[in-house]
């Protein structure tokens, strides 16, 4: 099997990786189209402590299926066209019985996290972390559902009182379908990044931007989102005291000095995943514009140097076709 993998240490296109085999309750989903995400390239950084294959957020078509899964709407699994929701959880743990599934207590996220990826031209999963994509929504959308769910479930834990001022900090993939997203509430949103370029999908959604060096850090904003863990000493001095900042996305790591948070008594928001199913509702009825983040698709053959181009500071989305 074709696959991009990592023993640590480098990058490889290998041909002989291993079949997956199926265990009890899962599927296999014959991958067709995957996007390389800023957690896929620290993954796949010499030292980051994962080693097998990459990639998490990918669409396929289920090939086969646990003979012994319960009959449900998808009794007819094969040829169903899905997104693999890359938390596998254990369903068992207090958390997981509580709703909280993407919180289990032993999870493992696909390329990241414990379980090869996506990067790959085939996947064993469980049957509950593949969810259907709508007829109307085409695979170069439907990959994006990771991170529109991220999004949609940091609109629903932003509690909207008047008519409050939010800033989204990056203007990476996420933070421009963040943006998106909040611009539907009932708030004032803008978007600060340094990419001029990418201003221009701004003002063709009709949503301010602004670069972030141009703006003085007044304290003034309700609440700020951060999508790029370079700019959480901007979003500190950006909110103003006790209001929300919410960190958007697995991919923020490092140290922080917490200082500036306890002083201003500001309420901290973490969102690391989301309704997989939300997400993919949003896309199809237009309220994301995902197909415009799109800067290349390049072969799975080519996933060495495609993560080496998604890492250019210039470059937005970049896709892997395993078809």
């Amino acid at each position: 099997m074709h696959a991009i993998r990592t023993d640590g240490t480098a990058v490889r296109f290998v041909t002989d990786d291993p079949e997956p085999e199926l265990g009890p309750g899962e599927v296999l989903v014959r991958i067709t189209l995957a996007a390389i995400t800023p957690a896929d390239l620290m993954a796949a950084r010499a030292g980051s402590g994962f080693a097998g294959v990459l990639g998490h957020c990918a669409v396929g078509v289920i090939e086969d299926g646990d003979p012994d899964l319960p009959a449900d709407p998808l009794s007819n699994l094969c040829g169903t066209r899905v997104v693999v929701n890359p938390i596998v959880s254990c369903g068992s743990c207090p958390l997981c019985k509580s709703g909280l599934a993407s919180n289990c207590q032993s999870r493992r996220v696909l390329g990241l996290d414990g379980a090869g990826g996506c990067f790959a031209q085939r996947v064993a999963v469980p049957r509950g972390n593949v969810v259907p994509i709508p007829a109307e929504l085409p695979d170069e959308a439907a990959v994006f559902a990771a991170r529109a769910a991220l999004a949609m479930h940091a609109a629903q834990r932003i509690r909207i009182e008047g008519k409050p001022y939010i800033t989204v900090l990056g203007d990476g993939v996420l933070g421009l379908i963040a943006a998106q997203v909040l611009a539907k509430l009932n708030a004032s949103v803008r978007l600060l990044g340094s990419e001029p370029k990418r201003f221009l999908l701004c003002e063709k959604w009709g949503i301010k931007h602004r670069h972030a060096s141009e703006v003085g850090q007044r304290a003034d904003q309700d609440v700020v989102v951060v999508t790029d863990a370079d700019r959480l000493e901007l979003a500190c001095g950006l909110v103003r005291p006790r209001g929300k900042v919410v960190l958007l996305g697995p991919e923020l790591f490092g140290d922080f000095d917490v200082r500036s948070i306890v002083r201003q008594e500001l309420e901290v928001v973490g969102i690391a995943s989301g309704d997989i199913g939300a997400g993919l509702d949003a896309l199809a009825t237009g309220g994301i514009d995902a197909l415009g983040l799109i800067a290349r698709k390049a072969r799975l053959s080519e996933g060495p140097n495609a993560l080496q181009l998604a890492a250019e500071p210039d470059q937005l989305a970049v896709l892997l076709d395993a078809a």
